[in-house]
């Protein structure tokens, strides 16, 4: 697990570290810290292989909305290498406007995002992509959120698929 990915999960679940930024800071290590006392861990700020097991255990947890069947790949090859974090923030999304949020694309295969129009190097071929859709929120409330997610780091990129439509696409680093 990297930091980008690490400092996502510990500010999903609450632990303030600033801004999501890959570096392994002052802020980060305290709140590695007080994340690791919280769970019972040794308290010494080194992403080891309990701290590890343990942040995929509480960020599994988090996510009560979503199957992670919803974020495998839609050609029926059921490919999903959907990163923890993406799903996370797929469910801080559904969290946030308290309604049901479709994924209507996770992860994909090489073949199926050739086939939908994805670029060559599209995110969603990593894990690192979501394009949602919010029950009874329009695109643009839906938009002005996810924007917020990428202020914060927790996002990298985020825009409406269609100008008019009410489906997003978000991405992580």
């Amino acid at each position: 697990m990297n930091v980008a990915e690490y400092q996502r999960i510990l500010t999903i679940l609450g632990y303030s570290l600033g801004r999501c930024d890959g570096q392994a800071g002052a802020k980060t290590k305290e709140a590695v810290k007080k994340f690791q006392k919280d769970n019972g861990l040794v308290a010494d700020a080194i992403v080891g292989a309990k701290t590890t097991a343990k942040l995929k255990e509480r960020g599994e947890a988090y996510i009560k909305n979503f199957k992670d069947s919803e974020f495998a790949c839609k050609c029926g090859c059921k490919s999903n290498k959907q990163l923890l974090s993406s799903k996370m923030i797929a469910q801080n999304v559904r969290s946030h406007f308290g309604r049901p949020t479709t994924v209507n694309s996770g992860t994909r295969c090489a073949k199926h995002n050739k086939a939908c129009g994805g670029v060559a190097n599209s995110r969603h071929l990593l894990g690192k992509a979501t394009d949602l859709v919010v029950a009874n929120v329009s695109g643009t409330t839906l938009l002005a959120y996810t924007k917020g997610l990428v202020a914060s780091g927790l996002a990298r990129y985020t825009y409406r698929i269609s100008p008019t439509g009410n489906a997003v696409h978000i991405d992580i680093p």
